[in-house]
């Protein structure tokens, strides 16, 4: 392979053997090679220092491959570097945490160099480094390992709290009888991922469509009715008609609430004028075809709007609800 322009692999592997042997094959390619002995250390060389690719192997001490790859492409100035996993792991289970964690590609120790350096030239025509994002942008800080840790930590634990969220949707469907008691669930359930006000999840069914609206917090008549009819403007006939969704044939409310709501607070009734800046919304598909057939809308509290993770996890959170949803159509 001819490489006009040397372009620079990070290799992260605990066996010095592996290092070298790596280091030595792909400086005889026309590539830099740079070396590092864990996850740790890889962290803190991309950082800063960002390679074009990186070779990573899984078993290492302090943070291992998984932990490694899900940091560098989570971190906006890390997440376009190519990641290949470079493993002596055969299992299936362990291919597809790595693509699970945004590994690039996944090639095995035992297989011959030339598809590992196969895969490599493929990564750099598909990542070609002058179309991505600039790369030499910097924190302004280095990071330490304690740092690196805490962050590790909690990635960790957002997955964690991901996975509990999506076996509790699981369970919910499991456990519930019909559309209302699923519904009511599920905006229960909601809260845990984001405070709100007041939900709602409206349905097309067939015999009429249906509104379910749950008060999480004591709410304004005002904020109600707008809630009511910004989620109607929302929304389109099940048939593809034509027909007025505002008339009562057409569309039935039904409110849900758990306790008896007490007084407005003076935040409640400042979002009350202008709601359309606290207001989320998501369609709910099923099916191969992501068949539209209704949307979650919540006005929420938080005055700096939802993270990037909230509205990541309520992607998750309603696409398992959804094929829970099937079965109550």
């Amino acid at each position: 392979m001819s490489v006009s322009k040397k372009k620079k692999i990070l290799v992260v592997d605990d066996s010095a053997t592996v290092r070298n042997l790596l280091k030595k094959i792909f400086i005889m390619k026309g590539y830099q090679v740079d070396v590092v002995t864990d996850g740790l250390e890889a962290i803190q060389y991309v950082y800063h220092n960002p390679p074009d690719l990186v070779l990573l192997d899984l078993e290492m001490p302090r943070i291992n491959g998984f932990q490694t790859c899900r940091f560098l492409k989570e971190e906006e100035i890390t997440k376009d570097i190519p990641v290949i996993i470079l493993t002596s792991r055969l299992q299936k289970g362990a291919r597809f945490w790595g693509r699970s964690v945004g590994a690039d590609a996944y090639v095995t120790k035992d297989v011959e160099d030339l598809a590992l350096e196969e895969e490599v030239e493929k990564q750099f025509q598909l990542y070609d480094r002058d179309n991505r994002i600039d790369l030499q942008k910097s924190p302004g800080h280095e990071l330490s390992e304690q740092e690196i840790m805490e962050r590790v930590i909690y990635m960790l634990d957002r997955k964690l709290f991901q996975s509990s969220i999506i076996n509790e949707v699981n369970l919910i469907g499991l456990k519930s009888h019909n559309q209302e008691e699923f519904v009511f669930s599920l905006l229960r359930l909601v809260r845990r991922i984001c405070d709100y006000y007041l939900a709602g999840i409206m349905i097309k069914r067939e015999e009429g469509d249906r509104l379910y609206i749950f008060h999480s917090k004591p709410a304004s008549k005002a904020l109600h009715k707008w809630f009511v009819n910004y989620s109607q403007d929302q929304f389109k006939p099940v048939d593809g008609s034509n027909r007025d969704l505002n008339t009562p044939q057409n569309l039935k409310i039904r409110l849900l609430r758990e306790k008896k709501v007490g007084p407005i607070s003076q935040r409640a009734k400042n979002i009350s004028q202008q709601p359309e800046n606290y207001f989320y919304q998501r369609p709910i598909n099923i099916g191969n075809n992501n068949e539209n057939v209704g949307f979650l809308s919540l006005v929420y509290i938080d005055e700096l709007g939802l993270t990037k993770w909230v509205k990541a996890t309520l992607e998750l959170f309603f696409y398992w609800a959804s094929l829970n949803l099937k079965k109550y159509l």
